[in-house]
């Protein structure tokens, strides 16, 4: 009777999980009204009752964990901002000098993200990054794109969204500063995460970057917490 009743409490969920990704709420989208709170919060309850079939009380602690890790990843929103420091002519310029002429198509030269080791949740993280992009001698830079991605412990990898990234003005070559700026929410489990972020030169994935990160409760038993898990 109990493994029964397992087996039907993991397809009621399985069927929880597939309506949610099927309405688009496993990853939010632009205009998604998605609340990263409540994400979690529906997660760590899918978790928790999976984990209460499987394992009984246990159980429901573990998974509700697990699941707030998977949901609260689902629905962070970001502000994303571009400076542009140098020109399309002074990279050029300075990579000619370096290898005589242009590469054949755009090149990204420099690519690098920085991020706090650390991180308290339902607070702000910002995360900077510098691009350099020169031009190629038969295709020019038209469009350049960045895009964040928060990796778990368990390898779930999933993009934080933002429509100032699409819309950047990054449309020629040249030297860029830029910034991620996300909060945690506070229902994602504690532990250590890996931010990794790519960048797209006219829609084609040119180069990638990653630094290690760690959400805690506080500051102060951050690293005690990452070593617990």
């Amino acid at each position: 009777m109990r493994i029964l009743t397992q087996v039907i409490t993991v397809l009621i969920i399985t069927t929880l999980i597939t309506g949610c990704a099927a309405n688009g709420r496993g990853l939010a989208q632009d205009g998604d009204d998605c609340s990263a709170a409540k994400s979690a919060g529906a997660g760590a309850l899918i978790g928790g009752l999976l984990g209460a079939a499987i394992n009984g009380k246990e159980g429901a602690m573990k998974g509700a964990a697990a699941g707030a890790v998977v949901g609260g990843l689902g629905c962070i929103a970001m502000n994303y901002h571009s400076k542009q420091v140098r020109s399309a002519n002074q990279v050029n310029k300075e990579y000619k000098e370096q290898h005589d002429q242009l590469p054949e198509k755009p090149v990204v030269t420099n690519y690098s993200i920085t991020a706090p080791k650390q991180a308290v949740r339902g607070n702000a993280v910002e995360v900077n990054s510098a691009i350099t992009v020169v031009d190629g001698r038969k295709q020019s830079v038209d469009r350049v794109e960045e895009k964040l991605f928060i990796v778990d412990s368990d390898g779930q990898r999933k993009q934080i969204k933002s429509k100032e990234a699409k819309n950047t003005g990054m449309d020629h070559g040249g030297e860029y500063e830029n910034s991620f700026s996300f909060t945690p929410p506070t229902g994602v489990a504690q532990g250590n995460y890996r931010l990794e972020s790519e960048v797209y030169v006219n829609d084609k994935l040119a180069k990638t970057a990653q630094a290690p990160i760690v959400f805690a409760y506080s500051t102060t038993k951050t690293m005690n917490l990452a070593l617990a898990e």
